[in-house]
């Protein structure tokens, strides 16, 4: 019985993210990295307006797609030591990736993490 709770489980989180093509997007793409960083930046904006709007009107895709982006740029900070050598925060090297779009996005989202960090 355990075993098919969880499977529903599972299977309804799978559901959840991949309705929002959030599970099942591939990785390289630097779409994915752009729309993640765009929730990042627009989620802990808003909780910089009002802390009690943050916990009340996140969603699960806002939520996975946040930590998708923040991640990712922490991540590749560790592999690479000039990525955030000014400024270390997620949240700066998060606003230009979103500011990337504007110019033309490269071929793949670790081109885009390379030149956010240059």
């Amino acid at each position: 019985m355990k075993r098919f709770i969880l499977f529903l489980t599972f299977a309804g989180f799978v559901t959840t993210n991949a309705s929002a093509g959030g599970l099942f997007q591939d990785p390289t793409d630097p779409e994915l990295l752009v729309t993640s960083c765009t929730e990042a930046l627009q989620l802990f904006e808003a909780f910089d307006t009002d802390p009690n709007k943050k916990k009340f009107t996140t969603s699960r895709n806002e939520a996975f797609y946040s930590g998708y982006c923040i991640g990712r740029i922490e991540q590749y900070k560790q592999t690479v030591s000039y990525c955030g050598l000014y400024d270390p925060s997620w949240f700066s090297i998060a606003q230009v990736i979103v500011e990337a779009q504007k110019h033309g996005l490269p071929d793949t989202a670790q081109e885009l993490l390379e030149s956010a960090c240059e």
